[in-house]
Parts: structure tokens; sequence; C-alpha cells
């Protein structure tokens, strides 16, 4: 899943596990654990009454990012499957007259006559 945030001026941007735990991606299998149980019990629905549904909807996040992170394995994956799409982001970031540009652009084949 895909979180986004809006920043100040209206822009979005995505959010990733290790921002929702408040934990650098290099952090140990103890310090994502810690960062998990006490955002856990800060944001369970059950502490936070006033606004039950708010509540519910970051405790789902927070667990969603904590079994993404919780193994070596789990966070490996994550890892890489984050760094594909930041390349496959930049790769459709070049822009559409540039693609339209690349569809154009004569083959090596094509230009033997």
């Amino acid at each position: 899943m895909t979180i986004l945030r809006t920043g100040n001026k209206g822009v979005t941007h995505k959010v990733s596990y290790y921002d929702i735990l408040g934990i650098s991606p290099k952090a140990s299998d103890e310090d994502i654990k810690r960062a998990y149980l006490g955002m856990a019990k800060k944001f369970h629905p059950d502490r936070n009454p006033q606004n039950r549904r708010l509540a519910e909807l970051r405790f789902q996040v927070i667990n969603e990012a904590y079994a993404g992170l919780k193994t070596r394995e789990k966070r490996a994956h994550y890892n890489r499957t984050r760094r594909l799409r930041a390349e496959n982001d930049n790769k459709t970031n070049v822009g559409v007259f540039a693609q339209i540009g690349e569809f154009f652009r004569p083959r090596n084949k094509e230009l033997k006559h």
C-alpha cells in the first residue's frame, strides 16, 4: 500500500513505512519494535475515544508498517520494492514529449539503406 500525505502547498508525496514509524532505514530490529510498540500504544483506538475513527485508521497504518518491516526478510523485500518503484518513477517522469520523441527516433536497423 502506498500512503500519500499532502504537504503545506497541496503537494502530495509518498510516505514510507520508515516515516510512519519515525525510524531510519538503518534501524535495528529492536528499534523497529520499540517504535512500533510506542506508536501502537499512543494511537490505539481505546486510548483515543474522542476520535476513534481516526485512531483506528492510524492504528491500521502503524500495524501495516510494522508488518512490512518486522523481519529482516520482509524489510529487504520492502527496500527492494521501494527502490524499484523509485527507479520506475524516475523513468516515467521524463515527460510526455520525451517519450514521444523516443517513439519517432529511428532505430539502428532503420538507418541502414
